[in-house]
């Protein structure tokens, strides 16, 4: 860990077995290929402890926090939640590597089987706090789907392992195409591997060759 405002940095115990460090209201984690920690802070260091291992999966795609500032983590099989105190999984079709959400309690997965998967958060049903909400499957069939961010306008941004970035909106439940965006619009590749969306409701997004920073000025999309 850095922390940029006082210039100190902290040692994590066991740093081999955390590949990404997820921050939230209710604590900090660290997700590796297959275990979930919880990471406490002792003196100067960080120790992980365990709370979660999936030996079903094998290997989980990028952490994220939902809207209630619980961690979700997608495997091969499930879908999994944690909470402070609380584990809870849903089935989901294949392994997605990136899961974005909203404040509504949408959930998106674009899995490697060329699906992607919507969930609800049901915060009013302990016994099944994650269900499935719909499936969309013609909508993004061969485009290889690998990564994805939602824009402020509710926009589905999803990156692909050939093809660039494809954008969709929801209406009345359809999943529409809107755009897309390769090499020829000024992608530095086509293989996108994560998107994000910042607070001024830019893209970004990172392929083997570069960061990309994708703005909506009058309708053009300008990198």
């Amino acid at each position: 860990f850095t922390d940029m405002d006082n210039y100190t940095i902290t040692r994590v115990n066991n740093a081999g077995e955390i590949g990404q460090i997820v921050e939230t209201s209710k604590g900090t984690y660290g997700t590796g290929p297959k275990k979930i920690f919880r990471l406490q802070k002792k003196n100067s260091s960080w120790y992980p402890e365990l709370i979660f291992n999936d030996t079903s999966t094998q290997g989980f795609g990028f952490a994220v926090a939902d809207h209630f500032e619980n961690i979700l983590i997608a495997g091969h099989n499930f879908l999994t939640v944690i909470g402070r105190d609380t584990v809870f999984r849903a089935p989901v079709n294949y392994l997605a590597d990136q899961i974005a959400c909203d404040k509504y309690g949408n959930i998106w997965l674009p899995n490697r089987l060329e699906e992607l998967e919507n969930f609800k958060l049901d915060t009013g049903n302990s016994s099944a706090y994650l269900r499935q909400h719909a499936l969309y499957k013609k909508e993004v069939e061969g485009i290889a789907p690998r990564s994805i961010a939602l824009d402020k306008e509710g926009n589905i941004w999803v990156g692909t392992r050939y093809k660039g970035i494809y954008i969709f909106k929801i209406e009345n439940e359809q999943l529409t195409f809107l755009q897309r965006i390769t090499t020829h619009n000024g992608l530095s590749e086509n293989f996108v591997s994560f998107l994000v969306c910042d607070q001024d409701n830019n893209i970004w997004g990172c392929t083997p060759s570069g960061l990309d920073k994708i703005s909506v000025k009058n309708e053009v999309y300008i990198i």
